[in-house]
């Protein structure tokens, strides 16, 4: 099969006329000195990663891949070439990637995007995640002085962005000195993640530190002060036999997770639907 034609530029792209029975390459130098470029990291080249096959998939696109050990820590890696089963409807795809990349091959969840930013295809929920909202019309059943602390601030502060810029960790930019910390569920063990809990309200009001649970809850119920209903979604995914919990907000259609540093929400949510 002959290769197709490809140009070494930051807008690296295989022609449209290309047929699916088409072998796709570039250079190694071509692939290196490009993703060296974009990626500004000492690359190399990393091994295969197998796909169904999709539309829009070109030499020179970034793929975010996350590998079974780093399920919310994404690295981005360079298509080098593209190689059709067309038996088996798949393409391998031989990547480089930055020094960070933990094997040659890929067995995680992976991404890819257009330029502007628009998710071309997935591999759909390979670490089971299952997402629900909780019902907070029932959590926020509660009238303890803490939780009347907590409304006057959301009723000071008025709108959701400015109680999720106060309440958010402090290494993201959140301006009320907030601080993460990893627990299991509410900070009191005894009071149920599906309910605000006012004894885990205490202490992290009083030590501004949080995990991701206690955020949501503290998240929904400023919401409350200011007349806003936030609602509160928890997500569960499996990795290596071992089931791990999420918990953030969401106004609307849009999503707050005061305990990430990161820019984005936990990917499972985009790939399943609500129950």
């Amino acid at each position: 099969m002959t290769p197709a034609t490809v140009t070494s530029n930051s807008a690296t792209k295989v022609a449209s006329s290309q047929t699916q029975s088409q072998k796709c390459s570039l250079s190694k130098a071509q692939a290196l000195t490009k993703a060296k470029s974009e990626l500004n990291t000492s690359s190399s080249y990393k091994g295969t990663l197998e796909i169904p096959i999709l539309n829009n998939i070109h030499l020179g696109d970034l793929v975010k891949v996350k590998v079974e050990d780093m399920f919310t820590d994404g690295k981005l890696a360079y298509i080098d070439s593209i190689k059709e089963d067309i038996d088996n409807q798949t393409y391998t795809l031989e990547l480089v990637g930055g020094r960070n990349h933990l094997t040659n091959k890929y067995n995680g969840s992976y991404v890819f995007k257009s330029k502007n930013g628009a998710i071309i295809g997935n591999s759909g929920n390979p670490l089971n995640a299952k997402c629900e909202n909780v019902n907070i019309n029932i959590g926020l059943k509660d009238s303890s002085t803490i939780g009347k602390k907590i409304k006057l601030k959301g009723q000071e502060l008025g709108t959701v962005n400015k109680i999720y810029k106060w309440l958010r960790v402090k290494t993201a930019g959140g301006t009320g000195g907030w601080k993460y910390k990893k627990w299991g569920d509410h900070y009191i063990k005894s009071e149920s993640r599906y309910k605000f809990g006012p004894k885990s309200a205490e202490y992290c009001w009083k030590n501004k530190t949080a995990n991701c649970c206690d955020f949501a809850w503290l998240m929904a119920k400023m919401g409350e002060g200011a007349g806003k209903k936030i609602g509160i979604r928890r997500g569960t995914f499996t990795q290596k036999g071992v089931t791990s919990g999420h918990m953030w907000n969401y106004y609307n259609s849009k999503f707050y997770d005061c305990s990430s540093a990161t820019n984005k929400t936990i990917e499972f949510k985009k790939v399943e639907s609500v129950k």
